[in-house]
């Protein structure tokens, strides 16, 4: 007998039950990345979406009068938008790494 002994009632493992466990595997792994890339993505919008509606009432405070109150308004305003802007270059980055990723990985 090649395969050697094993014990009565356990199941003969064959060289491609290995390899289709490591592919199950690779797969997996790779779902959870695009999973992770479609999860960025919208995320990724909704901070866009959050910095258009911010800039645009940003707009409107400068474009009136600008009394004292506003102005602190407005500093708040310029602060929440590079901190959004901050987000989403680092979103970028990620992305950009598992673009790569990807496109090493052949998909």
């Amino acid at each position: 007998k090649i395969e050697g002994r094993r014990r009565r009632g356990q199941k003969r493992v064959r060289w491609l039950d290995g390899i289709t466990d490591s592919m199950d595997m690779i797969l997996s792994i790779e779902k959870n990345v695009v999973d992770s890339v479609n999860e960025l993505n919208e995320v990724l919008l909704s901070l866009k979406k959050s910095l258009a509606r911010i800039e645009l009432e940003r707009e409107k405070l400068l474009s009136r009068n600008i009394q004292i109150n506003d102005s602190n308004t407005i500093n708040a305003m310029n602060s929440t938008i590079n901190r959004i802007e901050e987000e989403i270059k680092s979103i970028i980055s990620i992305q950009q790494i598992i673009n790569e990723y990807l496109k090493n990985s052949d998909l």
